[in-house]
């Protein structure tokens, strides 16, 4: 019985929806980008750099991967839920230190000690993220996601410092860089809206329940911002 419903879920999650396809997509997009990535950096990058975008690409596979997971296996019971749910959340978590210890990395450069102060927050705040899903807590789920959007949050704080560090917008790297951070917390800002508002159904009840709902625009925007912070590294 129970079985069967995992059946039945993968083929409503596979062949009925697109938040399977959607992060199939996504998992090879990633793949095939860490291999890409890799093949160049052999040659034109040391050793440091090569682990630090394998490790980004890999933890944005891993964030698809896992969310799918969830999808699948997750209507099970409801004991299941909650730790399949927990596996999605450290996908998501996963995704955010990898962006947070990248930014770090290159935005401090000529800065060792910010970008270890700063490096060493983002994984307590990863660190926080991670307790709040242990079960015997009985941590309540709105209270997980708020830690999740402070988490992103903060990382408005660095970002200013790095621009008040690198001499403001006279510098023509903060010119370039600043608007492609706030594009993708724009594109970020975008998912969430439409996640938490239930966008477009709260409006289209039943006529958005396969394709197009909310859950699907989530999957899709934070797709974007992923690949877009991807892109922002080659500069």
């Amino acid at each position: 019985m129970i079985y069967n419903k995992i059946i039945n879920n993968l083929y409503f999650n596979v062949l009925l929806t697109d938040q399977y396809w959607s992060h199939l997509f996504g998992c090879l997009l990633f793949i095939g980008l860490t291999i890409i990535d890799f093949q160049f950096l052999k040659t034109h990058a040391d050793i440091s750099d090569q682990v630090l975008v394998v490790c980004l690409l890999v933890c944005f596979c891993l964030c698809m991967l896992l969310s799918s997971i969830y999808h699948i296996f997750s209507c099970k019971s409801e004991e299941h839920y909650d730790f399949f749910l927990s596996v999605d959340f450290l996908g998501i978590c996963l995704s955010l230190v990898a962006i947070y210890i990248s930014g770090m990395y290159y935005a401090f450069w000529c800065f060792k000690t910010l970008r270890l102060i700063y490096s060493v927050i983002a994984l307590c705040m990863f660190g926080l993220a991670m307790l709040v899903q242990i079960p015997k807590l009985n941590v309540s789920l709105d209270a997980k996601i708020a830690v999740l959007v402070l988490w992103a949050a903060y990382g408005i704080i660095p970002l200013a410092h790095w621009t008040y560090v690198m001499g403001g917008f006279e510098n023509e790297l903060v010119r370039l860089m600043v608007p492609r951070i706030i594009v993708m917390y724009g594109w970020c800002a975008i998912a969430f809206v439409i996640y938490a508002a239930k966008i477009p159904e709260r409006w289209l009840t039943g006529k958005v329940d396969y394709v197009g709902h909310s859950h699907n625009w989530w999957h899709l925007f934070i797709l974007a911002a992923f690949y877009h912070w991807h892109n922002t590294g080659e500069f």
